[in-house]
């Protein structure tokens, strides 16, 4: 196992000592996650807290992260590839890595506050029942991106993981999830108290104005930017695609990759959309920042019932560049959240006949700057870190 110390941690801080712990790290190129874990550093760093992270690393990214923070964070690393792509049992293994690694940094030290993610699953739980072994005290701060009931097949295996995710939130401090939808999920399935969840939905990467104003000119209708798996719900929406008159059929680009990517291509070629519709392999975030520049509109690919159990991070990146999010949501409390805060349009995914309907109806224009300001309102980096605050307060 490797490891590395960035130099400076900070053992004579008057303030909290806090360890943050996933999977990913800044500046880890894989998601979201990673990013906003390193503006939660940043932010602990400026109350004058010790910080210190446990992490896989594809790269040693030391002298990044010690430019960024001027040597005042402990980081505590193995080398690994990124889990996407790679076979369950090497994603296993890297979860194992991670979790001796955090044991070891917990038998060193005490820390005031610790966080953890539900990826990779099951290793929270794993972490909080040897942290009681240990008798470590501090407060676990557990932030729920994802609830994976609706991925998993069979009474038995949903039940098996209700069990561990419930061991999980009742031993946190604190949990975090990303929408109202999910903390009542949360809520039903184990018994805790409202009071006990904060909803802090996930920042966007930060967009400069400037470089907004300099995207280029709209070239496509949509575009879809994501993971092509089966709760994403694609393979419905282009069949009500399908459904459109010829001359109505809009340009599409999907970018990415994932289980059903071969099936929809098939799919497009057999209803004779090729020419419309593009698939493109997944590309870095700067590339895919121009590529929603150009699209007048972004996919957010869901299955019925999905924005009680997930938000996808799809929806706050499209809006953040001003193009228009078409989320793929049953009517209610979720769809009316989205389109009364101006963060998109929401598209009911029962069956293809209402896809066609939602995009026969679509606006011809609409205006990018305003979108991109409800993004910002909602999912700023300034208003996440104020709810991280306030969250923090009522530990």
């Amino acid at each position: 196992m490797t490891s590395e110390v960035i130099d400076g941690a900070s053992d004579g801080s008057t303030g909290h000592s806090v360890l943050i712990i996933h999977r990913y790290f800044w500046p880890e190129n894989i998601s979201e996650t990673p990013f906003m874990l390193g503006e939660l550093a940043s932010l602990h760093l400026g109350q004058g807290d010790a910080v210190t992270v446990v992490t896989g690393a594809s790269r040693d990214f030391s002298d990044a992260c010690a430019a960024r923070y001027g040597g005042e964070l402990e980081s505590r690393f193995f080398l690994s590839p990124v889990d996407r792509g790679r076979p369950l049992f090497l994603r296993a293994w890297a979860a194992m890595r991670l979790l001796i690694l955090s044991i070891r940094v917990l038998c060193r030290r005490d820390y005031d506050i610790v966080y953890t993610l539900s990826y990779p699953p099951a290793f929270a739980g794993m972490l909080l029942l040897f942290k009681a072994l240990l008798r470590r005290p501090g407060k676990v701060i557990y932030s729920v991106q994802d609830i994976l009931t609706y991925r998993l097949p069979g009474k038995l295996l949903k039940w098996l993981y209700r069990t561990a995710q419930n061991f999980t939130l009742r031993r946190a401090a604190m949990v975090v999830t990303l929408s109202e939808g999910m903390k009542a999920e949360l809520c039903a399935t184990s018994g805790l108290s409202p009071a006990k969840i904060a909803v802090i939905p996930n920042s966007y990467p930060t967009v400069d104005p400037e470089g907004r104003e300099e995207c280029p000119e709209v070239t496509r209708d949509i575009i879809y930017a994501g993971a092509h798996g089966t709760s994403q719900n694609l393979a419905v929406f282009l069949e009500g695609v399908s459904l459109l008159p010829a001359k109505d059929v809009p340009t599409i680009a999907f970018f990415g990759d994932g289980s059903c990517k071969a099936r929809l291509q098939a799919l497009v070629r057999d209803m004779g959309l090729e020419e419309a519709v593009t698939f493109h392999q997944p590309v870095d975030r700067e590339t895919i920042g121009r590529e929603i520049c150009k699209s007048r509109f972004g996919l957010v690919g869901a299955q019925h019932g999905l924005m009680r159990y997930a938000l996808p991070s799809k929806l706050a990146n499209y809006a953040a560049y001003g193009t228009l999010p078409l989320v793929m949501c049953e009517t209610g409390a979720f769809a009316d959240w989205i389109e009364s805060r101006g963060l998109g349009i929401a598209i009911n995914p029962l069956c293809p006949e209402n896809i066609a309907a939602a995009l026969a109806n679509l606006p011809q224009h609409h205006d990018r700057g305003s979108v991109a300001r409800a993004a910002e309102a909602e999912f700023g980096i300034a208003h996440w870190k104020r709810r991280y605050r306030d969250m923090l307060a009522r530990l």
